[in-house]
C-alpha cells in the first residue's frame, strides 16, 4: 500500500513536477537533474480487479522507457499451469501475480498499481467531473436482468460521464464483429488516449495533485507518493500513447475459452518497449514479395505484425535479388533497425515509395516501413507451422 503522507508532501512534490512541466522547454539542460529525480518508473504492472476483487479483469504492462509511453495488454484468459486462467491467479497475491506476468513478458517489472473496479467510478468522477469526450465506434447496448443494470450509448464522439465510461470499459457484447475480449481492449485504448488528451491540457496540471490523493485512498500499489505523481504526470504530459494487444490464440476446452500467448512474439514486443523503441501512432509495415515463392509476403507480414505489434500488409513487387528494409522518416530509424536485425538484412531511409499494385507513389512523409523480399531472403525467420493440439482456434 502507499504509505500515508501529509498534504505538505503531496503539495511539495506536485509543485516541483508542475514547475518542471512549465519551464522544461526554456531550461531543458538545467532541469535534467530534477527530471531524473522525479522520473516515473520504467515499468508498471496495471491491474484492474473485477467486482469480486478476486480476479484480474484487466492486465496491462506500462513502459516509460522512450519518448512515447507504451501499454502492452495481456489477455486475462491466458492459460497457466493446470489449465487455470491468469486472471484467477490474482488470489495468490500481488507479488506472485507480478512474477507470473514477468515470466510471460521475459523481464522484471518495477512496480504494480491495482485498481478495484468497484472503486473506479469514484476516481472517474473526480478525474472527469464534466465527463470525457470519447469516440464511440458503434452503438453500445446491453441489459443485465440479473445484475439489474443496462446501458445504451449511441455511436460517434460522445461526452461520457462515470456510468457510461464504466459501460465503455466493460462492454464486449455490442461489437458487430463479435470480437469479444478484443473489442473491449480496443475500447480501453480509446479511453486511454481520450483520458491522456484531457489530462494533458495545461489547466489540468494542478488537478493531478487531487487525483494522486484520491488514488492513494482507493488503489493498491507498492509505489511511494513521488512515483505515483510522476506516473500520472508522465501519462498526462505525453503527446502520444502506444497500445498493443499481445498476440495470442484463443481455443475452446472443457466448456470455456482459454488463450495461449505467442510467447516469442510477446517477449519480442516487450523487449522493444523495454529498450524504448518509439512506435508513432499510425505506423504500418508493408511487406512486398519480390520472389517466386507465393505467399511469402503474407507469412512474413503476419510474423512481423506479431513481433512488433504494428499493423502490417502484404503485396507483390518486381523481382529483386536482395532483401531490403526501408523507413520513411528519421523517427522510424530505431524501429527499422530492429526489423532489419530480425530479418538479418540491411536497411536505409527512402525518399518515395512506388506501389506496383496501384501504380502510384506514396509520399515518404507517411509513417511507413517497407520490406522488399528478395531472392536472398532466408525464411528461417519464420516460425515452424505447428498444429494446434487444443481444439478449434480463433485468431485474436
Amino acid at each position: 500500500m502507499i504509505r500515508q503522507r501529509s498534504w505538505k508532501t503531496y503539495i511539495g512534490v506536485a509543485l516541483i513536477i508542475i514547475a518542471l512541466t512549465i519551464i522544461k522547454y526554456r531550461h531543458s539542460v538545467s532541469t535534467t537533474f530534477f527530471a531524473h529525480a522525479f522520473a516515473p518508473p520504467k515499468t508498471v504492472l496495471l491491474v484492474g480487479l473485477d467486482d469480486s476483487g478476486k480476479r484480474a479483469d484487466a492486465i496491462i504492462c506500462a513502459y516509460f522507457t522512450g519518448d512515447t509511453p507504451r501499454l502492452l495488454i495481456i489477455p486475462r484468459d491466458t492459460v497457466t499451469e493446470n489449465g487455470r486462467k491468469l486472471n484467477g491467479r490474482w488470489q495468490e497475491g500481488a507479488a506472485n501475480f507480478k512474477s507470473r506476468v514477468e515470466s510471460i513478458l521475459g523481464h522484471k517489472i518495477d512496480h504494480y498499481f491495482v485498481v478495484p473496479f468497484k472503486k473506479f467510478p469514484r476516481f472517474l468522477t473526480e478525474a472527469f467531473p464534466s465527463g470525457l469526450s470519447v469516440p464511440v465506434p458503434y452503438r453500445l447496448h446491453y441489459t443485465d436482468h440479473h445484475g439489474g443494470f443496462s446501458y445504451d450509448i449511441p455511436a460517434g464522439r460522445q461526452v461520457l460521464h462515470t456510468k457510461d465510461l464504466m459501460a465503455l470499459l466493460r462492454d464486449r457484447y455490442s461489437d458487430p464483429k463479435k470480437r469479444g475480449e478484443a473489442a473491449r481492449v480496443a475500447n480501453w485504448k480509446r479511453f486511454a488516449i481520450s483520458a491522456r488528451e484531457e489530462l494533458s491540457k495545461p489547466s489540468q496540471l494542478p488537478h493531478l495533485l487531487a487525483l494522486a490523493n484520491t488514488a492513494q485512498h482507493l488503489f493498491v500499489t507498492d509505489m511511494g507518493t513521488k512515483k505515483v505523481l510522476s506516473l500520472m504526470h508522465a501519462l498526462a504530459s505525453t503527446s502520444d500513447l502506444s497500445v498493443s494487444y499481445l498476440p495470442a490464440i484463443s481455443y475452446y476446452k472443457n466448456h470455456t475459452w482459454l488463450t495461449k500467448i505467442n510467447s516469442d512474439a510477446a517477449q519480442s514486443q516487450a523487449h522493444l518497449a523495454l529498450i524504448g523503441i518509439t512506435i508513432p501512432p499510425g505506423t504500418s509495415i508493408w511487406v512486398l514479395n519480390g520472389t517466386s515463392n507465393a505467399g511469402l509476403a503474407f507469412d512474413v507480414n503476419k510474423e512481423l505484425e506479431n513481433r512488433f505489434g504494428i499493423p502490417s500488409s502484404a503485396g507483390n513487387t518486381y523481382s529483386t535479388a536482395h532483401t531490403l528494409v526501408e523507413y520513411s522518416k528519421p523517427e522510424l530509424y530505431d524501429l527499422a533497425s530492429e526489423v532489419a536485425k530480425d530479418l538479418h538484412v540491411p536497411f536505409t531511409q527512402m525518399q518515395e515509395v512506388y506501389i506496383p499494385t496501384t501504380k502510384t507513389f506514396v509520399s515518404a512523409r507517411a509513417d511507413i516501413i517497407r520490406v522488399a523480399l528478395g531472392r536472398d531472403f532466408n525464411d528461417s525467420f519464420l516460425p515452424s507451422n505447428e498444429s494446434n493440439q487444443n481444439g478449434d482456434t480463433k485468431q485474436e
